[in-house]
Formats: structure tokens, C-alpha cells, sequence
């Protein structure tokens, strides 16, 4: 499951979702790096394109400005500490999208760290 808030950008149908997902961990295929298992939370610009009645999303993974940042690992997928984690982004998304926007990527990781798990 993923939990995504789209916060809208200057430019037309342009946003940024905050995504917050659990993910099996294993090797990156884009760095191929190993990653653990748990919970991340994604920075992700995205562009709507709505053409014929439909509405698709591009999304650029190496853009500037997009992040992967991981927050917690799970043995094994809770959806109870997922949406509790959202749920957090949720009431932080002002402070986290004025971080992202400055490239403050201090004040992100200091509001991620804030968050106390039950």
C-alpha cells in the first residue's frame, strides 16, 4: 500500500507527492545498492497530463530535488505503522514541502526524527 499527498507546484500540473510505502528491501535497480526492509517516505515531482479523458502521471526518478529517504525497518509490513506514519506527514506536509522547496533537507530529516513511534 501507498500513501500518496500531492501538494501543488507553481507551474501547471506540476506536484510534488509526498509518498509515504513499505517496501521488501533487496537490491536498488537503479544504484544497485542493497536496501533494508521498512518504511520509506518518497519526495517524488510529478506532472499530470490529461489528454482523451484520461489523466496520466510522469515522473522523473533522478530529477533534482526528488528523494528516497528511509524510516524505519519492519520485519515484515504493518499497515497500522504505515498510515500512523502518513498520518504524521500529513499534519507535517507544510513544514516538510517549505523544506523541500529551500533544499533543506536538514529541517526534512529534523521533522522525520520528531516522529515517535508506538
Amino acid at each position: 500500500m501507498v500513501y500518496e499527498i500531492l501538494i501543488p507546484l507553481e507551474e501547471e500540473n506540476k506536484y510534488l507527492a509526498l509518498e509515504t510505502r513499505y517496501q521488501l528491501g533487496g537490491m536498488n535497480w537503479g544504484t544497485g545498492n542493497p536496501e533494508k526492509r521498512g518504511i520509506y517516505l518518497n519526495f517524488t515531482k510529478q506532472t499530470k497530463i490529461q489528454k482523451d479523458g484520461y489523466v496520466s502521471t510522469q515522473t522523473s526518478l533522478y530529477a533534482p530535488g526528488n528523494y528516497k529517504i528511509f524510516i524505519k525497518e519492519l520485519s515484515r509490513k504493518s499497515d497500522k505503522k504505515l498510515k500512523e506514519f502518513h498520518d504524521y506527514v500529513e499534519q507535517s506536509k507544510d513544514i516538510l514541502f517549505k523544506a523541500w522547496k529551500n533544499d533543506d533537507t536538514e529541517t526534512i530529516f529534523r521533522v522525520i526524527r520528531y516522529y515517535e513511534w508506538k
